[in-house]
């Protein structure tokens, strides 16, 4: 059995709060008008008609991890959820086995993304690329035997800006085919994101010009229409029961963005906004092949790993099909290159654009971009040795604390990191805000998904994150919003979170 560094987290149970819950009923296809407070403190208290609400249900309409959905067929060789189907619809069906070697190829060179050097990690060739052509009987890559397992899919309908619906996702997680049978506890702690654009021209294949324009009123009215009527067909989802006609129906939804040639507009025809990748465990993987596994009994080999893991930390990285129809590295989204941290320009940048920031409007220059987000962390281990401090983005001379924040962890490393409530060493999967899942184990969910205090890491103000929380609050209002359009403003309902990513 392959040893492998990690922690194992106790099972975190995606809980429904009790929030305030708008709905509708569905019966003989007519809509019955939703009751509750609504956005009271945005939309002035006004509140909504009185008829009977059905609550949001979460774990059906916007984080679904339940087992039956993500070991269904579907999910398997060539399905509609599986990795190589998704990987097909990104190349565009042109040679997909060798548009993904060129993808995991990334790690296996040094790249350069806008101006910087990011580090080859090669062990990406001893953990998926090998095996998986092993498990394939040869050269090729059988996408049918992709080494990924789907974790969960997600409605980000709470993505939206002006001219789209959000995203909707699907989550892999790698699995180990050198360990046929999950022996080892741990899993490989690797994840892959799909994240596909729900653009206009794909619900119901309305187009109108200039459907982008924010100051265009009978537009937006079109434009929240669309969105309002997305938000219901995932809400109806809530009603059902898991089970085939629950799966028969989200297909019918994840077909609209996932499927190939779901978006003419963009490369390949291919919906993708960006695919994403969060790992440590090619770095765990080239610190076993160089000092085995780590033994406290050792203290020098034991120093040795964690130095590793510290001078290769977690990282995140981000791809976009290109114009040449490849996946290529790009800069991650809202986040600043590591060598900004500290400096007079972060200040300057949080100072300058506070009243942005605050409300989550801000936009990152691209000369700020980073290429990758190594979060440093991974190697702090009193025991060894290792002192390897957690990454917090502050600068002297910012002037505004709460700006700090929200600019913080609106980067990926900030969202994933101490910000979000981790607080102690991220060798194992907290790291993750969904987590790695044997093949009959449904994936576990971060505190920062599911809901925690947290303090913050340079004042120490507490301040309640629960992301699920925020997601449900916006389906309800999305919902609300549908029955009573003259109560809410609908710039604020077009864009609620215009600088969230993750």
């Amino acid at each position: 059995m392959r040893s492998r560094i990690g922690s194992v987290v106790s099972a975190v149970v995606l809980a429904t709060t009790a929030l305030s819950l708008v709905g509708c009923n569905l019966k003989a296809g007519n809509l019955i008008a939703p009751s509750g407070a609504g956005r009271e403190a945005q939309a002035g208290g006004k509140g909504f008609a009185p008829g009977e609400p059905t609550p949001v249900s979460p774990e059906k309409e916007l984080i679904i991890t339940d087992l039956s959905v993500v070991n269904d067929k579907r999910a398997k060789g060539m399905g509609p959820w599986s990795f190589g189907t998704l990987m097909e619809g990104l190349s565009g069906g042109k040679n997909t086995e060798q548009f993904v070697l060129n993808w995991l190829n990334e790690w296996n060179k040094d790249v350069v993304v806008n101006g910087q050097k990011i580090p080859a990690r090669k062990a990406i060739q001893s953990l998926i690329i090998d095996p998986w052509k092993q498990a394939s009987g040869g050269k090729r890559l059988d996408m049918s035997k992709a080494p990924f397992r789907l974790l969960a899919i997600t409605n980000r309908v709470d993505l939206r800006k002006v001219g789209n619906a959000g995203e909707g996702r699907l989550v892999f997680g790698v699995v180990d085919l050198r360990d046929p049978n999950e022996q080892s506890p741990l899993r490989p702690l690797f994840t892959v994101i799909f994240e596909y654009g729900v653009d206009f021209n794909m619900l119901g294949g309305m187009k109108y010009d200039r459907m982008d324009d924010p100051n265009n009123k009978q537009l937006a009215k079109i434009r929240m229409g669309l969105v309002t009527d997305w938000a219901m067909r995932w809400h109806k989802l809530g009603t059902m029961p898991f089970g085939p006609q629950y799966n028969a129906e989200l297909q019918k939804l994840t077909d609209v963005f996932a499927r190939g040639g779901a978006n003419r507009n963009k490369p390949n025809g291919s919906a993708l906004n960006q695919l994403r990748t969060n790992e440590i465990e090619l770095s765990t993987q080239e610190a076993i092949a160089k000092f085995g596994p780590p033994n406290p009994a050792d203290p020098v080999n034991f120093a040795k790993f964690f130095q590793h893991l510290k001078d290769n930390p977690w990282e995140m990285r981000e791809f976009h099909v290109s114009r040449s129809g490849q996946l290529a590295s790009a800069t991650m989204a809202l986040t600043p290159s590591l060598a900004m941290n500290g400096s007079s320009k972060l200040a300057d940048y949080i100072n300058r654009n506070e009243r942005d920031i605050l409300q989550e409007e801000h936009v990152l220059p691209v000369s700020m971009l980073a290429g990758s987000a190594p979060v440093p962390g991974a190697g702090n281990f009193p025991p060894a040795g290792i002192n390897d401090p957690f990454l917090v983005w502050n600068a002297p001379g910012i002037r505004n604390p709460e700006a700090r924040f929200k600019f913080a962890l609106n980067t990926c490393s900030g969202c994933h990191m101490i910000e979000a409530g981790l607080n102690k060493s991220v060798i194992g999967e907290d790291f993750l805000q969904i987590r790695p899942r044997k093949a009959n184990e449904p994936s576990t969910l971060s505190p920062f998904l599911t809901g925690q205090d947290v303090p913050d890491p340079v004042t120490g103000q507490v301040r309640r994150l629960d992301d699920i929380g925020r997601r449900v609050n916006d389906m309800n209002q999305l919902i609300g919003y549908s029955y009573n359009r003259d109560l809410v403003p609908t710039r604020q309902m077009e864009m609620p979170f215009p600088s969230r990513v993750h």
